[in-house]
C-alpha cells in the first residue's frame, strides 16, 4: 500500500504470536511511557513495540493510537488496526472503540487487508463475552454482550437478556432484560418475542 513503505509487511505481520511469555511486557510498556512523557518518540515506539511483542495489550493499544495518527504514518490505519485486533483478543476494552471507528472510515481497505471475518466488532464481543461467562464472572460478560448488541449481534443481545433475565450473580433487571430482548428481536432473533412476553407478563405482577 502506498505510504506504509517497505517496512508494511514486517510491521503489519512480524508481530503475530501467541504470547506464551510469562512476562507481559509491563517493564517495557512502563519505559514506553516514560520516553512519551519526555517526548522521545523514537525510543517510545520501540518499548511499546518490545511490549506488545510480549502480549501487552496497553502497548498494544498506544500502537494503535499512535499508528492511527495521520502525522505519524500515512494510512498508519490499516498497522493500528491490527495493532487494536490484537489487543481485543487480550479482553482490552478500549480497542475495541478504536477498531470500530477505524474500520467504519476506511471499510475497502481494511476488509481488502483482513478480510471480512475481522471486522465483526459484534462477533468479537461476543466471543469475549462467552469467555467471561464460561468463567463464571457474569458482570464483566454481560458488558461485552451489551457492546456486541450494540455493534449489531443478535446473538450478543440475546446473551445479554438472558444474563439480565435470570442471573446467577448480576441483579435481575427486568425491564433492561425487555429492552435486549427487543434489540434481540429487531436484530432478528426469532426466540426474542416468545422471551418478550414472559418478561411482560412477569412484570405486570
Amino acid at each position: 500500500m502506498e505510504g506504509l513503505g517497505e517496512d508494511y509487511h514486517n510491521l503489519l505481520f512480524g508481530a503475530m504470536t501467541t504470547y506464551a511469555q510469562t512476562d507481559n511486557g509491563t517493564a517495557e510498556y512502563d519505559k514506553g511511557k516514560e520516553a512519551a512523557r519526555v517526548q522521545n518518540y523514537t525510543e517510545t515506539m520501540n518499548w511499546y513495540r518490545k511490549a506488545a511483542d510480549k502480549g501487552n495489550p496497553e502497548a498494544m493499544y498506544a500502537l494503535g493510537q499512535i499508528y492511527n495518527d495521520k502525522n505519524f504514518m500515512e494510512d498508519g490505519f490499516v498497522v493500528a488496526y491490527f495493532w487494536l485486533n490484537q489487543g481485543l483478543r487480550l479482553y482490552h476494552e478500549n480497542s475495541i472503540t478504536l477498531l470500530h471507528e477505524i474500520y467504519t472510515q476506511h471499510k475497502a481497505v481494511i476488509s481488502l487487508t483482513f478480510g471480512s471475518n475481522i471486522n465483526d466488532m459484534g462477533y468479537m464481543a461476543e466471543v469475549i463475552g462467552h469467555e467471561y461467562r464460561n468463567e463464571t464472572d457474569e458482570d464483566i460478560a454481560l458488558r461485552w454482550f451489551k457492546r456486541s448488541a450494540d455493534y449489531g449481534s443478535a446473538n450478543g443481545a440475546t446473551m445479554a437478556e438472558l444474563i439480565l433475565y435470570s442471573p446467577k450473580k448480576v441483579k435481575k433487571d427486568l425491564p433492561l432484560a425487555k429492552q435486549y430482548f427487543e434489540k434481540a428481536k429487531k436484530l432478528g432473533d426469532i426466540t426474542a418475542e416468545l422471551m418478550l412476553n414472559e418478561i411482560e407478563n412477569e412484570l405486570k405482577k
